[in-house]
């Protein structure tokens, strides 16, 4: 149905889903780096580090 997500849900959902992301980079710069792919280890720890600093949505200023 049409039921909106409680906002203290989203946020929780929201900083999951971003520390999932965070995991599954570190695995595949771990694989890049094994094969030596230094550009593209490069361009996933700038993934990386945008979805460490992410901001939740409609979350105050101060860090989780």
């Amino acid at each position: 149905g049409g039921r909106t997500e409680n906002p203290v849900r989203r946020k929780r959902r929201t900083r999951k889903s971003l520390a999932y992301i965070r995991q599954m980079l570190a695995e595949l710069r771990g694989v890049a780096q094994r094969e030596g792919a230094e550009m593209l280890c490069y361009l996933i720890e700038m993934a990386y580090v945008e979805a460490a600093t992410s901001r939740v949505p409609g979350a105050n200023s101060h860090p989780p």
